[in-house]
């Protein structure tokens, strides 16, 4: 993601993303959050604001803020299970789990680089570019176990309480 250009940052300390200084992310379009966790309501609710708002503020430390038009494209990678707050009605987020089944196998990710390098991302390209889009909703996401599963865990108590009791995780007596 982040060899594409310029307009590409990885950020790995929350405070660059949604703290009070931001002037580095000023050129930004894809931002690449790695390993950081917006488990805090505040963190969270920031950034819920970066990613649907139409214009973003810039505070570049000892100068005058300002807005600029929002077209950041954000992915957040993370091994935390509870890496961001997702409320039951979320329309921000599509979360999706890794499969491990390549986990450590060096070999076939060598060898994928190979047929990105040998013409791989040039196909890649092709099938992007003529791929038929014209039934496509961005505004459909897509309803993982992943996502189902944050949400739960980012509901109030009574909320989880009714979950584990109607799943038979817990018994009243």
């Amino acid at each position: 993601i982040l060899s594409l250009n310029k307009n590409s940052k990885q950020v790995q300390d929350i405070e660059q993303l949604v703290g009070q200084f931001n002037g580095q992310l000023v050129d930004s379009y894809m931002i690449l959050a790695d390993e950081l966790s917006f488990d805090t309501i505040k963190a969270a609710n920031r950034l819920k604001t970066l990613i649907s708002e139409r214009t973003r503020m810039i505070n570049d430390k000892s100068k005058t803020a300002f807005f600029i038009d929002n077209y950041v494209r954000l992915f957040i990678l993370s091994n935390i299970d509870y890496v961001v707050n997702v409320e039951s009605s979320d329309r921000r987020y599509v979360i999706l789990e890794a499969n491990n089944e390549l986990k450590n196998n060096f070999e076939w990710f060598e060898n994928y680089h190979k047929w990105l390098e040998s013409g791989g991302y040039n196909y890649i390209m092709y099938f992007l570019l003529n791929r038929d889009i014209k039934n496509f909703n961005p505004l459909v996401l897509p309803k993982t176990k992943a996502k189902t599963d944050l949400q739960l865990k980012s509901s109030d108590m009574p909320t989880k309480f009714l979950f584990d009791l109607l799943s038979g995780n817990v018994f009243i007596s």
